[in-house]
């Protein structure tokens, strides 16, 4: 999954944009998108749908 969060920005023209912390460690940014991402592909995704917007909302307070 993280390959193509990175391909996507890759594909916009700003790679500059993805960047890791360190070698498992992304940035806080990009922690949603990529759980979003996950959840798309994969089971139940309208339920963790719901929990991501509610995180997004309350961390951008």
């Amino acid at each position: 999954m993280l390959s193509l969060y990175k391909e996507f920005y890759n594909n916009t023209g700003k790679p500059h944009m993805f960047k890791m912390k360190d070698k498992n460690m992304i940035e806080y940014a990009d922690v949603f998108p990529l759980i979003y991402l996950k959840h798309v592909f994969g089971r139940n995704h309208a339920i963790f749908a719901c929990w991501m917007m509610d995180g997004m909302n309350e961390a951008s307070i």
